[in-house]
Formats: C-alpha cells, structure tokens, sequence
C-alpha cells in the first residue's frame, strides 16, 4: 500500500527495528488447485517499491500454506503492493496497489486471463453489477468503473480524496475515504454520487449488518481527528450512532461475523461488539503482546478469526486463527505484510 496517506504500516515502520528474516512454513507443489469450499487466499503486500508481492493459499487446515502461489502457477511476480482480493464469476482479482493494476486469474487454477490496467493507485473492487464493478483509488480523485468482460476502464466517477473500501445495497454504492470526512454515495445505475455523509475523518472499513444498516470505521489522522465508528441507516442517511476512540490510536480492519450481528476490528489488538452495543469495548478479545496485528478476517465457512502478524514489516509474516472466544487454534507462514484475506467459500 502505499504509505503517504495510510499511516498506520509508516509508523509501524518508524517504531520497529529490523529482524533477521525468517522463511514462512510453508509446502510447494508443481500443480494447483484451490479448495472452493475451504481454501483461503491471502495478499501479501510485500515492501513499497520492492516489486516483492506475493500470493499465499492455506487450505483451510493444518499448519501449512502455498506461499507465492501466483508465480508459481504463472511463472510471473505480481509486482508492487498486493492491496486487496476479489472473487467475481469464477475469477480472481488481485489489486496491485502500487503497480497500478488488477490481475484477473481463475479462481482455482490461478491462471491468469487478464491484466486490467489504466488505473493510477487502486485499493478495492466490488462488483456492481454482472459485468460492471467499481474500483476505489488511493491518488486519482476517482472511482473507476470497471467492465467485467474485457476487463477494461470504461469510465471514472469524480470523488474527493482517497476512496478505500466500499459495499453496495439496494442499488447503492458507500463509498470510504481516507482523507475526508465523509461517507459517499453513488448511484449504480447513473454512476453519480448522489449524496455525502458526514461521519468522521479518514474512513477505512465498512460493513452491512443484518438490519441493514452500515458500520462505518474511520481511523482519523493521529493529529486532531481521532478513531471513530459509526451506524448508518442508508434508508435516509441518518448517523445513528458514533463512538469516539481515545487519541493516538489508529483503528482498522472492520469485519464482520456470519450472522452480521457481531464486529470485529484491529486497534492494536483485536476487538469484538454486538451491533445492539452502544459503546465500544473496553477490553480485547485477543491481545497482540509480542505481534504487529496488521491483517483482519472473519472466515463464515467455519466462524474462524484470521488475524496477520507483519511483524516487522521486512520478513516472512504469520497468520494466526482463533476460535470466536479468542482462544488460539494454529497459525501458518505467510509472506511478507500479509495483509488481505479472501475466503473462497464465503
């Protein structure tokens, strides 16, 4: 990712000296193919500018992955800053942040089809439609419109600011900002924003739950706008709730659970609430002591939590899974920053 406007990697990168780097455990076979029902993916960002990103797969079980999956299969490295996964019709998009490209595989095999290109800096694609997606961009001041077909940009939508994640609902796209204060609204079938909503500084992560109404996690600026979560009703627009993080903290990785009655999220250490909470919680449910949480997600195949140590940034990291209740049940080798996780059969 690339580190101007998303602090939290640079400052960890600041704080943390150097370890000697470790390989990640993992296996390596001549031939490939995902589990659709247990495997997972994971996006390894690698280090800015060092053209090092990776693909890890775990199966699901075990204690062993696939590391660098991608070249393996396409004899081809991915390139700069492997941001973010999508599944769509069978395939895999793999956002190449810094690269400024998506790479199109088939979603078991890994062979690549495609390379979407003409994109400045993208960070998450959603799709929007059968053959239209929507891809979100750290530089540009845009969204671009994708079309899932020729793999092709047919078009941008203007948007101040660094867009991040979205999530669509009833026609509508929410679109995340880093570097504003609002929550933005395009229209899927115009591709116009159509409305902006005031919620706090430097959205990142957001989510649906099961009364439709939206989670929103912004992570602030580590100046004078502090963390902070909010529920959105997208009926009207109206913020029905917000909760205020202490300072200098940075909080990230919204997810949610199967049921989309639970959240989960990193600030430092891993956190859990009900959507039926009215303020945050004052004690984790896993603690990082002697980690660098970087990574978050929530597997419905089998109600695992996923968590990513980059530890220092520089060498192979770790994964870690854990039951619901943060008890610990096996973690695996990954490569360096993992940071993305795409669970096949969620």
């Amino acid at each position: 990712m690339k580190t101007t406007i998303f602090l939290f990697s640079s400052l960890i990168l600041f704080f943390v000296s150097c370890k000697k780097d470790t390989p990640a455990d993992s296996t390596s076979t001549g031939g490939f193919n995902a589990s659709s029902s247990t495997g997972v993916y994971i996006a390894n960002e690698g280090q800015f500018n060092n053209s090092n990103a990776t693909l890890s797969y775990y199966s699901g079980s075990g204690n062993t992955s696939t590391t660098d999956v991608y070249n393996q299969v396409n004899n081809a490295t991915l390139g700069d800053i492997a941001q973010s996964l999508a599944k769509i019709n069978n395939k895999l998009f793999i956002v190449v942040n810094n690269s400024s490209k998506i790479e199109v595989t088939d979603l078991i095999t890994l062979k690549k089809i495609a390379t979407i290109t003409g994109l400045t800096s993208p960070r998450y694609l959603l799709p929007v439609t059968t053959n239209k997606a929507y891809v979100s961009d750290l530089y540009s001041g845009t969204v671009s419109i994708i079309n899932l077909t020729s793999y092709s940009v047919t078009g941008t939508i203007p948007i101040a600011g660094s867009s991040e994640q979205m999530v669509s609902y009833n026609g509508k796209v929410y679109v995340t900002n880093l570097s504003t204060s609002y929550l933005y609204v395009i229209d899927a079938t115009t591709d116009i924003v159509t409305d902006s909503i005031l919620i706090g500084y430097g959205s990142n992560s957001i989510c649906l739950d099961k009364n439709n109404k939206l989670w929103v996690l912004c992570g602030g600026d580590f100046v004078a706008n502090t963390s902070s979560l909010h529920k959105v009703n997208p009926s009207n627009g109206a913020v029905e709730l917000s909760l205020t993080f202490a300072p200098s903290v940075y909080a990230s990785r919204l997810n949610m659970n199967d049921v989309k009655d639970e959240l989960y999220f990193l600030n430092a250490n891993v956190y859990k609430m009900s959507i039926t909470d009215t303020s945050l919680p004052t004690s984790e449910l896993i603690n990082a002591t002697g980690k660098s949480f970087y990574g978050l997600g929530y597997n419905n195949t089998n109600n695992q939590i996923y968590v990513s140590d980059a530890i220092d940034f520089q060498q192979s990291g770790r994964v870690y899974r854990y039951s619901e209740t943060g008890t610990e049940l096996g973690n695996f080798g990954a490569g360096i920053s993992p940071g993305y996780f795409l669970f096949l059969n969620n």
